[in-house]
């Protein structure tokens, strides 16, 4: 369960060709090769051949996407800091 809003995400993949996700807040990039999305487990990585999205409502937080799926992976999002806070500790 997502800790601000108490939205859950989860995942369906079917036979490595089709994959269903909930709980997505935003699709923040995408090619052939690789998707990430904002859920409110943190950030998705799915990795594969041929990925295309077949439909993302932003309201219901539900994607759809096909291909040759190789793999998925969730991150903590981290906040991007600049030079001198990296270098300073800010």
């Amino acid at each position: 369960m997502d800790r601000e809003n108490g939205a859950a995400s989860g995942l369906v993949l079917s036979g490595r060709r089709s994959l269903s996700v909930s709980g997505v807040k935003e699709v923040s990039g995408f090619d052939d090769r690789q998707i990430e999305a904002d859920t409110t487990a943190g950030e998705l990585f799915v990795r594969g051949e041929e990925l295309r999205i077949l439909s993302f409502d932003r309201d219901s937080g539900d994607l759809e996407l096909e291909g040759r799926i190789d793999g998925m992976a969730y991150a903590e999002k981290t906040e991007k800091r600049g030079l001198w806070a990296r270098l300073f500790g800010g």
